[in-house]
């Protein structure tokens, strides 16, 4: 496998970005470019899960030859079905989701949290995160800033911003997969399940991804609430307490940029 180096650093060069797409033409082009820029620096197998049976990637053919792209036609059985198809025929050690209506933003930094996640110690990095709207030339409304781990903070509803976690591919093979009963929180029922398993995480103060709002978990909504309930009460001993402050905490957390 070749390598690469970015400041005299060397990197692993292989890279599984995983995306489910859903009747998400509106961002299809942006996130394809923003793949392409990553593939600079790294050998990217990008996966694309495609339940939209209309959807047209007349951008893939914009590639680096570092870049492998393919395109997986699903049955629309939810997102977290589409992913785990994705993961299924990942290839790579490392694995990034990039969900359909997000993009990259830095590459440099991708590329520090990538530096992180090579640690033996580590299974996975998680860093901050961007939000704007959804259209092209939309800005950066709120941020949202990562901390640390520890066990504790379970309780009382700390999670990583899952849109910017960098995992190893061995994470999915010793606590398995998403949970497909999940429409909205199997990102954080499978993160719950992680921690509880031992699973160690390392914070990367840097941001690298955006996350457009209105994206089907970025809103508060009774079915979001329901599920984050039936996930906390699967791991954690008080889950009405750690439901309302992980509302607390996401309000606490948001920080507001002016435009």
């Amino acid at each position: 496998m070749s390598q690469k180096y970015v400041n005299g650093t060397k990197l692993m060069s292989r890279v599984t970005i995983i995306t489910a797409f859903y009747n998400d033409f509106e961002t299809v082009g942006k996130v394809l470019r923003s793949v392409e820029d990553l593939s600079h620096l790294f050998s990217i197998e990008h996966i694309i899960v495609n339940s939209s049976p209309n959807a047209e990637f007349g951008e893939l053919g914009k590639i680096s030859p570092d870049l492998c792209r393919r395109v997986i036609f699903d049955e629309p059985n939810g997102v977290y079905a589409a992913l785990n198809k994705g993961l299924r025929h990942a290839s790579s050690e490392y694995i990034f989701i990039l969900h359909a209506n997000d993009y990259l933003t830095n590459v440099g930094a991708f590329c520090k949290a990538f530096e992180e996640v090579q640690d033996p110690s580590v299974d996975f990095v998680h860093s901050n995160i961007e939000y704007s709207g959804i259209s092209s030339s939309a800005k950066i409304t709120r941020t949202w800033n990562g901390s640390d781990f520890s066990p504790l903070k379970l309780s009382f509803g700390w999670m990583p911003a899952h849109t910017s976690i960098i995992y190893k591919k061995e994470c999915f093979e010793k606590v398995g997969h998403f949970d497909e009963n999940y429409k909205i929180a199997g990102d954080y029922e499978w993160l719950l399940r992680a921690f509880q398993s031992g699973m160690r995480t390392k914070y990367v103060d840097c941001f690298y991804v955006n996350m457009s709002l209105g994206g089907v978990s970025s809103g508060l909504s009774f079915l979001k609430l329901k599920e984050d309930y039936i996930a906390i009460r699967k791991y954690l001993p008080f889950p009405f307490f750690t439901l309302l402050f992980k509302r607390l905490l996401k309000l606490q957390q948001i920080r507001v940029v002016k435009v």
